[in-house]
C-alpha cells in the first residue's frame, strides 16, 4: 500500500505498560475477570452499552438493568455497599445528559469510569449546588475516567490561588496512576472558583485527549488546570486548552504550577493553548517546579491588568525550570484589562524562585507586547534569571527581546533578533552563531472545530478494546471502535523494548460510523521473548492519534482463545459472554455450581475476533457459578456470582 512508505512523527507517550493476554501452557486455567457496571439515563437513543433505560431500583450489572445515576451506583457498591467495587471493574456510563451528578468522594483503586464518547457522554451540573459543587474527588490510585464531557460545574471552594477544590476534578490523598482521556471541561466555575482540574501533592496524573474549554468565561478565578504541591507527576497529552479566563490578578488561564518545588513536573505534549486570559501568563503561569513543554502551540493568548506591570500574555515564569522543544508562541498579546505587559509571549520575573529557561527549535511570531514582543527578563533581589535558546526563530519585531538583567541570555543558531531599544541590556545578550535556524517547528496539536465555546472537540475513534494473543506461528491482534470520524486507516507498530517503535503494516479504516467495527492484524514475527504493539490512527487530512501500549508475551500455545469476561442480567436471565478467538466454529458452553451440578449446556457458533454471545437459563440463586467454554483443543472457566434482586 502506498501508504506504507510514507513518513509520520509519531510521538511517543508511555503512561503505563500492561499485558492483556497470557495464556498458561496448560490445559485448563481459571480466569476471574472484572465486573462490567453500567449506568443509563431515561433513553435508549444513541445507546453504545445499554439495552434498557436506568433506573435506580435495577441493579447496574448488566446492559439491561443500567442504574439511571452514577452517584446511586457508587453508593450502592462502593465500600458501604451490599457488594465492594474491586479494582479491575468498569463502570460504563452510556450515551446521554446527567445532570444530578454531583460531589462524589471515591476512594476505591483500579476502577474505571468509561462513558460512551466525549460528545455523548455528558454530566450537566447547570450551575446546580448554590456554588458549592464539583464532580469528582478522586482519592485512589489507578482510577481511569474517560470518554465523557463535564460541564457547568460550580465550586466556589477556597477560591483564589492555593485552592485546592477542582470546580470538576480533583485528585489528591498521594494517588498515583490516574489517567483522565478523551475528557471534556466546559463551562465550570461560572460562580468564580479554582481551576476545572486541580492536581494535588505526590499525586501523578496523566490527561491525555479532550481539553479544558471556558472555564470560566469572563469570571474571575477557574482557568483549566492547576499543578499544587510537592511530588507531583502531570502528563497532558493532545489536549486543548481554549478560552479558559481569569482576571483580579490570579495568573494562569490554562495552566497553573504553584506551592511546589523541584520534586514536581509537568510534561505537556501536542498540546494547543488558544485564546485564554488572566491577569498574567494568559497560557500558563509556572511559580515553581520542572515544566518539559513539546510540540505545542501557544497561540493568541492574553493577560492583562491595570494595577502593576504584566508578564506573559502566554507564559509568565516566577520561579523553576522550563525546557520547550518545538513550540510556536504566536499572536500573544495584552488582555482585556489593559496596563503595561512585559513579553507578550515569555514573561520572566524571578519572585518565587531561580528561573532555568531552555528553547530548543522554538519559534516566535506576531507577539505584540510594551516591553518585549517575544520575551521579557527580570531577576528579583538574588534570585537569578538564567535563557538558553537553540535553533529558535525570533520575530522581526524593533523590540523582539527586553532583557533588564537577567543573569544570562544566551542565543545559539537563532539569527539576530533585536533588543528593545531602553532596556538596560546587562549583561547584555551573548549571541553565539546568528545564523538563521534552517526549519521553524510544525507542532499539530488538535483544533476547536468552529468558533468558540459553542465548539467540540471530535475525536477521530473510540477506541473500546485493543488487545493481543500469542499462537504457534504468529501474534493476532484485535480491536475494536465503537465510533469512527473522518478515519483513513490505522498504522501497527511494533516494538522490542517498548521505546523504540516500527511500522509493520496498515489496515483500512471504516471513514465514519457510529456502530462497533472490528479489525484484525496477524504478526508473524514471534522470535522476541517480549512484544509491544501499538495504533497510530490517521484521519483523511493527516492528523494522527495514538492507542496505548500493549505487550504479548511469546508464551504461544494451540489454545488461541481468551474468555474476557461475563455477566449476568437478572431481568431475562441471561448471562453475556465476551471472549477473543482466532477461528470461527462451534464452541461448548456449560455451567456448573460449585458442587460440580451442571446447570446449562450447549453449543454456539464463534466468528474470528472479538465475539459476544448471550446464553439464557430459566432459574438461579444467589450463589457462584462457573461457566466452561471448551472445545477439542482447550477448556477455560470464570467464576460469575450471581446475585438476583
Amino acid at each position: 500500500m502506498k501508504k506504507d512508505t510514507q513518513n509520520y512523527r509519531l510521538t511517543f507517550f508511555r503512561y503505563g505498560i500492561f499485558t492483556l493476554t497470557f495464556f498458561v501452557l496448560s490445559f485448563s486455567v481459571f480466569i476471574v475477570d472484572a465486573t462490567n457496571y453500567f449506568v443509563n439515563d431515561n433513553s435508549i437513543s444513541g445507546d453504545i452499552f445499554c439495552l434498557a433505560v436506568g433506573n435506580n431500583t435495577n441493579n447496574g450489572t448488566s446492559s439491561s438493568t443500567p442504574k439511571l445515576t452514577l452517584k446511586n451506583l457508587i453508593n450502592t457498591y462502593g465500600p458501604s455497599g451490599t457488594n465492594v467495587l474491586t479494582s479491575g471493574d468498569i463502570i460504563k456510563i452510556d450515551a446521554g445528559t446527567y445532570m444530578t451528578d454531583a460531589t462524589i468522594d471515591f476512594y476505591i483503586s483500579g476502577i474505571t469510569f468509561q462513558g460512551a464518547g466525549s460528545n455523548l457522554t455528558i454530566f450537566d451540573n447547570n450551575g446546580a449546588g448554590g456554588g458549592y459543587n464539583y464532580f469528582m474527588y478522586i482519592g485512589a490510585s489507578n482510577v481511569v475516567l474517560k470518554n465523557m464531557t463535564l460541564k457547568k460545574y460550580y465550586d466556589l471552594g477556597t477560591a483564589g490561588p492555593g485552592a485546592i477544590n477542582g470546580q470538576v476534578i480533583t485528585v489528591g490523598g498521594g494517588s498515583t496512576g490516574v489517567l483522565i482521556e478523551n475528557v471534556i471541561t466546559s463551562a465550570n466555575g461560572g460562580s468564580g472558583g479554582n481551576p476545572s482540574i486541580v492536581v494535588l501533592a505526590n499525586t501523578s496524573v496523566t490527561i491525555k485527549g479532550g481539553g479544558g474549554l471556558c472555564n470560566v468565561w469572563r469570571s474571575s478565578y477557574t482557568g483549566g488546570i492547576q499543578a499544587y504541591g510537592n511530588g507531583i507527576t502531570l502528563n497532558i497529552q493532545d489536549y486543548i486548552l481554549a478560552y479558559n479566563y481569569k482576571t483580579n490578578s490570579y495568573d494562569g488561564g490554562g495552566l497553573l504550577i504553584n506551592n511546589g518545588n523541584a520534586t514536581t513536573t509537568v510534561n505537556v505534549t501536542n498540546t494547543r493553548f488558544y485564546n485564554n486570559e488572566a491577569s498574567d501568563g494568559g497560557a500558563i503561569s509556572q511559580r515553581n517546579g520542572v515544566l518539559n513543554v513539546t510540540d505545542c502551540i501557544i497561540d493568541a493568548n492574553m493577560a492583562g491588568q491595570t494595577a502593576t506591570p504584566i508578564y506573559g500574555g502566554g507564559i509568565r515564569m516566577t520561579g523553576g525550570t522550563a525546557t520547550y522543544t518545538r513550540t510556536k508562541f504566536t499572536n500573544n498579546t495584552l488582555g482585556s484589562a489593559g496596563g503595561t505587559l512585559r513579553g507578550a509571549a515569555i514573561g520572566l520575573y524571578s519572585l518565587d524562585d531561580n528561573i532555568n529557561l531552555t528553547l530548543n527549535n522554538c519559534f516566535f511570531s506576531g507577539n505584540i507586547g510594551a516591553e518585549g514582543d517575544d520575551l521579557y527578563a527580570d531577576k528579583n533581589s538574588s534570585k537569578t534569571v538564567n535563557v538558553f535558546a537553540t535553533n529558535t526563530t525570533f520575530s522581526s519585531s524593533a523590540k523582539s527581546i527586553f532583557n533588564k538583567d537577567a543573569d544570562l541570555i544566551q542565543l545559539t543558531n537563532c539569527g539576530n533578533p533585536t533588543i528593545q531599544t531602553g532596556c538596560s541590556n546587562s549583561p547584555a545578550v551573548i549571541k553565539v552563531n546568528t545564523t538563521l535556524p534552517s526549519s521553524i517547528p510544525t507542532p499539530n496539536p488538535q483544533i476547536i472545530l468552529s468558533g468558540d465555546c459553542s465548539s467540540t472537540i471530535v475525536l477521530p475513534i473510540e477506541l473500546t478494546t485493543f488487545k493481543g494473543m500469542c499462537l504457534k506461528n504468529k501474534i493476532e491482534l484485535f480491536w475494536q471502535t465503537a465510533s469512527e470520524t473522518n478515519n483513513d486507516y490505522f498504522i501497527i507498530e511494533k516494538s522490542i523494548d517498548g521505546i523504540n517503535f516500527t511500522q509493520i503494516g496498515t489496515v483500512e479504516g471504516n471513514g465514519n460510523s457510529n456502530t462497533l467495527k472490528n479489525y484484525i492484524y496477524s504478526d508473524s514475527d514471534v522470535s522476541n521473548k517480549n512484544n509491544f504493539y501499538r495504533l497510530t490512527q490517521v484521519d483523511f487530512d493527516s492528523k494522527y492519534s495514538q492507542s496505548e501500549i500493549i505487550v504479548v508475551l511469546n508464551s504461544c500455545n494451540d489454545i488461541g482463545f481468551e474468555f474476557s469476561n461475563a455477566y449476568y442480567n437478572s431481568s431475562n436471565n441471561e448471562i453475556t459472554l465476551s471472549f477473543l478467538t482466532n477461528l470461527s466454529g462451534k464452541i461448548h458452553v456449560s455451567v456448573t455450581d460449585i458442587l460440580g451440578r451442571d446447570i446449562y449446556n450447549n453449543v454456539i457458533e464463534t466468528q474470528e475476533g472479538i465475539n459476544n454471545n448471550n446464553i439464557q437459563i430459566n432459574s438461579f440463586s444467589n450463589a457462584v457459578y462457573i461457566i466452561s467454554l471448551y472445545n477439542e483443543a482447550f477448556k477455560v472457566h470464570k467464576k460469575i456470582y450471581i446475585n438476583i434482586n
